[in-house]
């Protein structure tokens, strides 16, 4: 996978089994330079849009890597695979105070990181969501 190269030459990948309350806190304007000014993306289904361009405070997982809907379901190992996302949200990291990650997907082979406070309006580069196919 690229995205694990590039990322893998600024900063070490977890491996799938680590716990996230083991990594480190990191702050967002740093995982935006080690992407490359990459936005982090936040794939939904159907059932969800309208629920996060508010933003969120809840935990929430993302990745780097732009997936079409057919593929999206086995490299980030999404439960329910019968309900394929049908939209992401893109994020801009520097704008996120707190990531965790980068860290391999557990039983899957894309790369997560995760927004342990969830993220604000404001962190949204695009303030809706946009249709995957």
């Amino acid at each position: 996978m690229i995205d694990a190269r590039s990322i893998e030459l600024k900063t070490h990948i977890a491996d799938a089994a680590t716990p996230w309350a083991t990594l480190p806190d990191r702050k967002g304007l740093h995982v935006y330079w080690e992407l490359g000014g990459r936005p982090l993306l936040r794939f939904l289904r159907q059932a969800q849009l309208g629920l996060f361009t508010r933003g969120s405070k809840a935990e929430t997982f993302v990745t780097p890597t732009l997936y079409n809907a057919t593929d999206v379901v086995s490299p980030l190992a999404l439960p329910r695979p019968g309900e394929r996302p049908s939209h992401v949200l893109v994020i801009d990291p520097s704008r996120v105070p707190t990531i965790k990650g980068p860290r391999r997907v557990n039983w899957g082979s894309g790369l997560e990181y995760i927004l342990p406070d969830g993220f604000s309006p404001e962190a949204l580069r695009i303030p809706w969501e946009l249709e995957i196919r």
